[in-house]
């Protein structure tokens, strides 16, 4: 499995996102859009994934869930690519090391909480609540798609910045 992984992992990072991000930028005008656009289409392709996972009853269907999950990782990369175009670049090292914080913070909530969700759903022994913790990364991932739409429409509209 971390072989297919890393594979999926190399294939987004070295062909996808360069190609959506491109594509974006031609489509839309501007690299921030395109960002924007592969910020929020990461966002619902990890929704799926976690979603697949969580419902994963084979190890295909977990393979699946794992591939489609992986292909969304691109969020971090297209949030700070997003970010280096919208702020003053005498900013960008400190927003760059709040976003790492948080990002790490995250982790470290995460993997605390992951054992704690995970025995929740054992314990109501419905076989459909085993994946429970993905169904609530699920959620995060829906609920961190809609800041990024109001956070980025609130950019445009507030700073003037075209994206």
């Amino acid at each position: 499995m971390l072989s297919i992984q890393a594979l999926v992992m190399l294939l987004n990072f070295g062909l996808l996102l360069p190609t959506y991000n491109r594509l974006g930028s031609e489509y839309f005008g501007s690299a921030a859009y395109g960002s924007f656009a592969i910020m929020i289409g990461s966002s619902i392709v990890l929704c799926g994934g976690a979603v697949l996972v969580g419902l994963s009853t084979t190890s295909a269907a977990f393979l699946v869930g794992m591939v489609i999950y992986t292909l969304g990782e691109g969020i971090s990369v297209a949030t700070q690519a997003y970010v280096a175009s919208v702020i003053d670049k005498s900013y960008l090292a400190r927003v760059m090391v709040v976003l790492s914080i948080a990002a790490s913070g995250g982790k470290a909530i995460a993997s605390g909480l992951f054992p704690q969700v995970l025995a929740i759903g054992l314990d109501t022994h419905v076989e459909e609540l085993v994946g429970l913790p993905f169904f609530v990364a699920a959620g995060l991932f829906l609920i961190a798609g809609g800041c990024v739409v109001v956070v980025g429409l609130r950019t445009k509209r507030s700073s003037g910045i075209e994206l």
